[in-house]
């Protein structure tokens, strides 16, 4: 009973604890009225000291000594599930509490007296126990000692006092131990965690406060989980119930009702209904609203957050941090004209790698970055990697991050994000130590590749270009820039689409335009030569090995952008592609000019260059079915004339063959989808390719079939209507390149008319007529 009194002396009333972390009191200390305890505070009475806390004093994260030394505390976000609090009565003897000055590091953040050094003096000593799951390979280096206390002799009168401050205690951090008591088994957790930090206190004196510095993860967690969880375990407990009384009355419901073993069966999926289609927003709304504002650091790569504007509940329902950065395993791999074929290992933590590597920084440099379930290793970037060197003596540096590119997709993206910072931290490393200009930087990434350059795109000032290779769609596709590659990743960002497909139909890239020059061959979406129809499985097993027969049969549109770009570093057929709203538009030869400064069009792949356009134009280009995939694109366009006796409207087939000095192109297919329907007195373009340029056409062979369609009455034609085609002239256009100094596009045009200066040519059904140059009227009056 006397220490029961002695205690509460100490206490005018009890402190205001609403927002203390973890309280340490040892010795003679007494407190005023309306003390406010926030944070951290640890009070020390030296033997013989006494120290009183004034009334209205706030102690918020201070360590306090007997000789009235106050130091900050550092503060410190404690997180977590369950804590305890426990009196601890000590005998009336005091003593010299034992805050070891030489190694502080060795002991918890308020101190640990064993059983020799206790005497007798009234304290109560809070102590929090955190209970946490961890993972099983650290259960058992995770934990605490504390010796037996006897809680039996502290008196009923007592424990409520303590237990009040206990209640209003936030959860408390735990701090691990090893086999000795109490530090991790691992030393280098030892090392990390425990680091003295000097601070001063308030007469200037230096001290160093026993409190761990080292945070790595910063992770906050609200009770409200508990709620979402008993929420799920409800849901979850009808399910099985409902199972389960379905499969004992399932007979007497039959009877009752009158109904099939069907109907009661589809009653008891009702969960099943339900739960598919509510999974993915619970789960949206669990990861939003539960775990928000995370935050991870990476030594000298800077900070990682997930906040509320990374998810999307279509586009982007879940989110994680990346692995480790040692599982990862960031790597750079040098190659030049000098070593073609073996890499020099880059490393900026070891300067000799490159300093005696064959990296010059006064050479353009070239990054390339595989994408998801890739390797460097991969026959792909082994020959673009050739591709690169055998155009010009560049710097290609191959990025290896293979060890975070593998399953499951949503940890690979995640990965992307800390493989953007180790990449941004090479390039800003090369710039301040060996004078890389980051202009001269080109990174060019496939899939989650692009992404990844966006990333570091954001980090370096002024990079020169980023092409994206079919960027990956899920989980990017409709997501704010920040979260994607966009236009101001680089000066320049060109992007070519190929499998541009919904997810759902097995389509891995975007569709939406996401640089400042978005291609798209054959629209963006199915390539040709991918269909296995066209391409037999064996065959490419065959021809191209067991890699790249993988590829097509999982990802063949998707991995054509990799083809065409590297296909296009050494070409010389030109990638000249046309900016257009649509690539229907496109086909019917609409926006085929481009333009007196030709800003119409761009050049795709290693050659492209910004044009004037602003962000978000599309660029629509055809491509072939096996290499070279570099087609020479002709706009043919029919001028129909209109005699009384031709009919309003004819529908059918047409090809034609192109005829030049250098050659012939035969049989170009006008009309590859089906029929055209064609109206007397307009004209009509088509658009077609093909491999070869032959040079300024001068004769073309025009093929006309009629085409009836029985589903359209109109359309037969028998003996009392006319199913000639009536043409005036025929014009081929071709651009065969752009101009790089000054944009212009080269264009050749010819215009051709049936021979001896008719004014139309009649074509008969399953005919075919000859148009020539120099036949046309106006040749005619130039003649005279």
């Amino acid at each position: 009973l006397l220490q029961v009194k002695d205690f509460l002396t100490r206490f005018a009333n009890i402190p205001d604890v609403l927002e203390l972390d973890h309280l340490t009191v040892s010795g003679d200390v007494t407190f005023g009225k309306g003390v406010s305890l926030r944070g951290t505070v640890i009070i020390i009475a030296n033997h013989g000291d006494r120290i009183d806390i004034p009334s209205g004093a706030i102690l918020e994260n201070k360590i306090v000594s007997g000789n009235l030394r106050i130091l900050d505390h550092i503060p410190i976000r404690l997180e977590l599930t369950s804590l305890i609090a426990r009196i601890v009565t000590i005998p009336h003897t005091p003593f010299q509490h034992p805050i070891p000055q030489k190694k502080q590091h060795s002991y918890p953040p308020y101190g640990q007296p064993n059983s020799k050094q206790i005497r007798r003096l009234p304290i109560c000593q809070f102590i929090f126990i955190p209970f946490r799951n961890h993972p099983k390979s650290l259960d058992k280096n995770y934990a605490y000692r504390f010796p037996k206390i006897n809680t039996k002799s502290v008196s009923k009168t007592v424990k409520p006092v303590c237990q009040g401050l206990q209640t209003n205690f936030p959860r408390s951090n735990r701090f691990p131990r090893s086999s000795n008591g109490f530090f991790p088994r691992s030393s280098k957790m030892a090392a990390a965690d425990y680091a003295g930090v000097q601070t001063k206190d308030a007469f200037g004196v230096a001290s160093t406060p026993i409190i761990p510095t080292h945070q790595n993860v910063d992770c906050k967690l609200y009770s409200r989980r508990y709620a979402i969880l008993a929420l799920f375990v409800v849901y979850s407990a009808s399910n099985a119930l409902q199972w389960i009384q379905y499969a004992i009355v399932s007979d007497h419901v039959m009877k009752y009702y009158g109904v099939g073993s069907f109907y009661v069966d589809c009653t008891s999926m009702i969960y099943m209904l339900t739960y598919i289609p509510l999974i993915t927003p619970g789960s949206w709304f669990l990861d939003k609203y539960v775990i928000e504002n995370e935050t991870r650091c990476y030594d000298e790569l800077g900070c990682l957050n997930v906040t509320r504007d990374w998810y999307h509940l279509i586009y982007r329902p879940f989110n994680i941090f990346p692995l480790p950065r040692a599982v990862i395993d960031t790597r750079f791999i040098l190659y030049t004209r000098k070593n073609p074929t073996e890499g020099h290992m880059l490393k900026v933590q070891n300067e000799r790698t490159i300093e005696k590597s064959n990296f010059d920084p006064k050479k353009k440099t070239k990054f390339i970055i595989h994408g998801f379930i890739d390797t460097p290793l991969s026959s792909w970037v082994k020959e673009m990697r050739r591709e690169l060197l055998k155009h010009s003596d560049w710097n290609v540096i191959v990025v290896d991050w293979a060890g975070g590119s593998l399953p499951l997709y949503t940890q690979a993206t995640a990965n992307t994000r800390l493989v953007g910072l180790e990449l941004a931290y090479f390039v800003n490393y090369l710039k301040d130590n060996y004078g890389l200009n980051p202009a001269d930087v080109h990174m060019i990434g496939h899939s989650l590749g692009a992404h990844t350059a966006g990333y570091a795109g954001q980090a370096i000032e002024g990079l020169g270009r980023i092409t994206g290779l079919d960027p990956a769609e899920p989980y990017f596709q409709g997501m704010p820039p920040f979260a994607r590659l966009d236009p101001t990743d680089a000066d320049l960002v060109d992007v070519i689409h190929t499998d541009g497909s919904s997810i759902f139909l097995l389509g891995y890239g975007m569709s939406e335009t996401c640089g400042h020059l978005d291609f798209y061959p054959n629209n963006g979406k199915e390539q040709p030569g991918c269909d296995l129809t066209e391409t037999p499985l064996p065959l490419t097993l065959i021809k191209e090995g067991i890699e790249e027969a993988g590829r097509v049969l999982v990802a063949c549109n998707h991995v054509r952008a990799i083809k065409l770009f590297t296909e296009s570093i050494n070409s010389k057929c030109p990638y000249v592609a046309h900016r257009c709203p649509s690539y229907q538009h496109f086909l019917q030869g609409r926006c085929f000019s481009c333009g007196e400064n030709g800003t119409g069009c761009a050049l795709m792949g290693l050659e492209a260059q910004k044009t004037n356009h602003p962000p978000g134009s599309k660029y629509y280009i055809t491509t072939g079915k096996e290499v070279p995939f570099c087609r020479h694109h002709y706009r043919i366009t029919l001028d129909l004339a209109r005699p009384p006796r031709a009919e309003t409207w004819v529908q059918g087939f047409m090809r034609v063959s192109l005829h030049s000095d250098n050659g012939v192109i035969r049989n170009l297919d006008l009309t590859p989808n089906g029929y055209e329907k064609l109206e007397h007195g307009t004209s009509r373009s088509f658009v077609v390719t093909h491999p070869e340029d032959v040079g300024t056409i001068n004769k073309v062979e025009f093929y006309w079939e009629y085409d009836m369609d029985v589903l359209q009455p109109r359309s037969l034609c028998f003996l009392w209507c006319n199913d000639h085609l009536y043409v005036s002239s025929i014009k081929v256009t071709e651009t065969k390149d752009i101009m790089a100094r000054d944009k212009r596009a080269i264009e050749t045009n010819s215009k051709l008319c049936s021979p001896g200066y008719r004014e139309y040519a009649d074509v008969a059904s399953r005919s075919s007529a000859v148009f020539l140059d120099n036949s046309c009227e106006e040749d005619l009056l130039t003649n005279f």
